[in-house]
């Protein structure tokens, strides 16, 4: 006995018209939605921080959504610098999390509230 896979599964307007000897109905890939993100003037980037003289991180979530209503998802953050005044402001999530890996054996990291 063959078993059918749901794969060869058809609806059953598909199987109308296969039993009329028309072609099945194409196939629609829904399009792939990529929202604008929301204009932040204190937006904090990974790219803008030197690495090696962070010397204190505090952070709590915080959910921006955008015009359209999509919701990115980051963290306020205060990045203490060697020599230099604290950086505070908004980081995306990405970000933050990479920022997290590369100090957090250096610098205590507990001061973040999920």
């Amino acid at each position: 006995m063959t078993q059918k896979l749901m794969q060869e599964a058809i609806d059953k307007v598909d199987f109308e018209r296969m039993e009329k000897g028309l072609p099945p109905r194409p196939i629609i890939k829904p399009k792939l939605v990529v929202p604008d993100p929301p204009i932040i003037e204190n937006q904090v980037r990974l790219k803008e921080i030197s690495l090696k003289q962070v010397t204190d991180l505090a952070a709590k979530s915080k959910t921006i959504r955008n015009p359209e209503g999509f919701r990115f998802i980051g963290f306020d953050v205060m990045i203490g610098i060697k020599d230099k005044d604290p950086i505070s402001g908004w980081m995306s999530e990405a970000d933050f999390y990479q920022l997290r890996r590369e100090v957090g054996g250096r610098i205590d990291t507990s001061k973040v509230e999920f």
